[in-house]
Formats: structure tokens, C-alpha cells, sequence
């Protein structure tokens, strides 16, 4: 993209305004296999980022509140397009290589992904998932095969709000950080329970 990048405070910042357009992303890091990037971006024209997982085992919770995107998965073909507040997760177990997701040019969009690494989620947080149910253990438990792809789920202005206030938090320091992770665990369980009702809705 031919940005700037800075690093502050635990995040790392791209900014970049030339002729692929002009846009913002944020990568944070946190502990137990979580990260998190955030777009707001506006193409000129339609763009492909592509995610290489290199034998990564991980989960990608996908919000937009803004715009929207197409997935293309690499190993299947299958492609998804992804709208506005629909909550979407993103299984990638590890013999899949990449996923590419296809922003529109022209278009603003704010992309909101949350990255939980298996391996490291379960080693750090083991107590808190047994208290999960059967329906979110399929997505989190180890070598978990009932999930195993793209969800797309409902719509939901409260998840919305939640990230906007996390793309608007003007903290900072260590106070940034710690509200930021709060942020995002709260937009987490979220997703996990719009993928619930969306499970149990199916099943019946």
C-alpha cells in the first residue's frame, strides 16, 4: 500500500494516501493468542488482501460498520459476500493456506477483525472454556471440526455501536490498552452469542 507505518504503545498504525486511495489500519496484540486489525479504508479501485496462516489453527471474528467484502477461500473456492453489521466467523483449520478478502473501490469500508490463535486461546483461558456449551465449543475446542469455514450470521446494531466506540476510544497509554481489551472481549462474546441463537435457531 505504500504507507507510513507507525508503532506506539503496543499498536502498530499503516496510514496511507496515494493513488491505491487512502485509509487507516490498526493491529494490536494482546495476550492469550488474541489480536486484532482494524480497517478503515477507501480504495480506488477493488483490492485484494490476502491472509497467509502458515499452519495456523485460528478463528477470525468479522465485523463491518461499514461497506462490505467478498471472502474467497483458497482450498475450497467458496466465496461469501459479507454486509454491513453481519456477524461472520472465519474458521481456518490448518491444512488451509490463505483466505483473500476482496474490498470494493470507490467504497468506504470499516472492517473489523478479531484473531484468536487455538493453540494459544485454550493453553491461557482453558478454565473459562469448560464453561462454554456444546454449540461454542465447536468453535473453540482443540482439533474442533463441526466449524470449519465461513459463518454468516445476523445483523446487529449492538455489536456496531460496541466497535464504534472502540475505533472512536481517544485513551491513552495504559489505560488505552486495558479499555481497548475490554472492548474487544465485550464485542467477542457478543459475536459468540449471535452465533449461538443463529446454531440453535438452525437445529430446531
Amino acid at each position: 500500500l505504500e504507507g507510513d507505518i507507525v508503532h506506539q504503545q503496543g499498536e502498530s498504525i499503516l496510514t496511507f494516501n496515494n493513488t491505491m486511495g487512502k485509509g487507516k489500519i490498526t493491529a494490536i496484540d494482546f495476550d492469550w493468542g488474541v489480536s486484532i486489525i482494524d480497517y478503515d479504508v477507501n480504495f480506488n479501485q477493488d483490492t485484494k488482501i490476502v491472509f497467509s496462516y502458515q499452519g495456523e489453527d485460528s478463528i477470525e471474528f468479522i465485523f463491518l460498520t461499514d461497506g462490505c467484502f467478498d471472502i474467497f477461500e483458497e482450498i475450497t473456492k467458496d466465496s461469501y459476500h459479507v454486509e454491513k453489521y453481519q456477524n461472520t466467523i472465519v474458521s481456518t483449520q490448518k491444512n488451509k493456506r490463505n483466505n483473500s478478502y476482496l474490498f470494493p473501490g470507490k467504497a468506504k469500508t470499516k472492517a473489523n477483525f478479531i484473531r484468536i490463535i487455538r493453540d494459544e486461546y485454550l493453553k491461557k483461558k482453558n478454565s473459562k472454556l469448560l464453561l462454554l456449551n456444546n454449540t461454542l465449543n465447536s468453535i473453540f475446542a482443540e482439533n474442533a471440526k463441526d466449524f470449519d469455514g465461513v459463518h454468516l450470521g445476523n445483523y446487529s446494531l449492538k455489536i456496531a455501536d460496541e466497535l464504534r466506540k472502540f475505533q472512536e476510544n481517544t485513551d491513552q497509554g495504559i489505560i488505552r490498552m486495558l479499555a481497548l481489551e475490554g472492548q474487544i472481549n465485550l464485542v467477542l462474546s457478543m459475536q459468540m452469542a449471535e452465533y449461538e441463537i443463529s446454531k440453535n435457531l438452525t437445529h430446531k
